[in-house]
């Protein structure tokens, strides 16, 4: 048995670490701790 995760795709504008944290937190994706904007740069 194969079990496939759904996957989606959100486009987030452009946005500073404050605003994307506030956006994190109003989507349940925040444990409180800082999130950071996942750039290619950073990621990479």
């Amino acid at each position: 048995m194969t079990d496939i995760a759904e996957q989606e795709v959100i486009d987030i504008p452009d946005m500073d670490v404050e605003a994307f944290n506030e956006f994190a937190t109003e989507q349940g994706w925040s444990d409180g701790m800082t999130l950071y904007v996942p750039t290619e740069a950073k990621v990479a």
